[in-house]
């Protein structure tokens, strides 16, 4: 949980809020991870595509991939082994 405050409706005062992580939490947002994690897993694009239907559609597609730092290390690494082996 998490709590926050904000101002009430009519602008008078200030009320906390509490809500579970989960109500963080957007459709955009779960799309995008599903996607960077099937890549991150091996998924071919292509099959990611169809299942997201970005079939075709670069750019789109490209917007949802979020790779994070660690998962940039690993890649670079693999491929440095795989050069240098």
């Amino acid at each position: 949980m998490k709590t926050t405050e904000r101002l009430t409706p009519d602008r008078s005062s200030i009320e906390k809020v509490t809500k579970l992580m989960w109500e963080y939490l957007s459709a955009h947002a779960l799309r995008r991870t599903s996607i960077t994690t099937m890549l991150a897993l091996g998924v071919p694009d292509r099959q990611i595509k169809h299942m997201s239907g970005n079939i075709g559609n670069s750019k789109s597609f490209e917007k949802y991939v979020l790779f994070t730092e660690s998962t940039q290390r690993k890649e670079i690494s693999f491929f440095k082994n795989q050069i240098f082996e």
